[in-house]
């Protein structure tokens, strides 16, 4: 009887000793450098984000061509804005089509004052 009791009770030391040290280990995690984010790996992960922001960009910037040749002023303009937003995402997410593109101004009927190569291939 009295072996089954240090049984029990080396166990309960063990299992207390384990979840200190399961505890512990993170007080000695090393600083996190950021590593994983300028690796490979990282900016494989991201291409699909930078695709995803290329094609919406392209898509508001032919929709705001097609309704300014329409006379839409208000899709224009919303559709302007959402190419602008979609190129500040792509520049924050570091995306490198991101530094070839502008958004369109639109001026005139039918002139365009800055040109952008949205429907050239990349």
């Amino acid at each position: 009887m009295n072996a089954l009791t240090i049984k029990k009770a080396l166990a309960g030391v063990a299992i207390a000793a384990s979840s200190i040290g399961f505890m512990a280990a993170p007080a000695f995690a090393s600083k996190n450098t950021g590593g994983y984010q300028r690796s490979g790996e990282a900016h494989k992960a991201d291409a699909g984000t930078c695709d995803t922001l290329y094609t919406d960009f392209a898509n508001q910037v032919n929709r705001a061509g097609d309704a300014y040749n329409s006379g839409d002023k208000a899709t224009m303009n919303q559709a302007l804005d959402w190419a602008k937003g979609d190129l500040d995402s792509a520049k924050s997410a570091g995306c490198d089509w991101a530094a070839r593109v502008v958004v369109p101004t639109y001026t005139v009927p039918g002139a365009v004052q800055v040109a952008h190569p949205v429907r050239a291939v990349r």
